[in-house]
């Protein structure tokens, strides 16, 4: 706990203005990358640990940049783990869940609002975006994602924009996600359909 607290205070001194609330953000300095906005925030509600899992200098860093305006909000304890890539841009609203993970290599992109439930546990290779970023036809589709509470998200998954994965459901690997999907639902293909309800999974 001790060298918790010391990281966390070695990062509130050098972005005192971009770090706010009472938990403790845990990670290596020699494999993190901070890039912060004007007026960029991580609020932590908990504890937030970044490039998690990793052993020994694999050479794997993480990114985290947050845009003018944008948000990083941490309630509970959150874990990503090494080859984290996350961007939150101008004025966009990540929040992030107590007791939940994403595993190594992950690529979240957040425009305008991702919102990740308690309790999700979520595999390697994601990639998690809620806009198209570039205009087809004048629409880039950007519209909020929400993953709820206690979903399982397996490796190689792609989360789209307007997707909403209801609580206690199982995405399938591979799974190319958008959409709108009821609670206890497994899913999966590409582009992924419901496969089965009313399914139960745990640790």
């Amino acid at each position: 706990m001790r060298g918790k607290k010391i990281l966390y205070i070695i990062l509130t001194v050098l972005h005192r203005k971009n770090v706010k609330g009472g938990g403790l953000l845990v990670y290596d300095p020699r494999l993190t990358h901070f890039v912060f906005g004007k007026d960029a925030e991580i609020i932590l509600n908990g504890d937030l640990q970044i490039g998690a899992n990793s052993f020994g200098n694999n050479g794997r860093s993480n990114i985290v940049r947050i845009d003018q305006g944008g948000q990083m909000t941490v309630d509970g304890h959150f874990k990503l783990m090494y080859g984290a890539d996350v961007i939150v841009f101008k004025g966009g609203h990540l929040r992030c869940g107590k007791n939940s993970f994403i595993n190594s290599d992950c690529k979240v992109r957040c425009h305008k609002a991702i919102s990740i439930g308690e309790g999700c546990k979520i595999s390697h290779d994601l990639t998690l975006m809620d806009s198209d970023a570039h205009h087809l036809e004048g629409d880039n589709h950007t519209s909020e994602v929400i993953i709820e509470d206690h979903v399982w998200i397996a490796s190689r998954v792609t989360v789209l924009s307007g997707t909403r994965i209801g609580a206690g459901s199982v995405v399938a690997t591979g799974s190319v996600v958008r959409g709108t999907f009821p609670p206890c639902s497994l899913i999966g293909g590409t582009p992924a359909r419901i496969i089965r309800s009313n399914v139960v999974w745990s640790d």
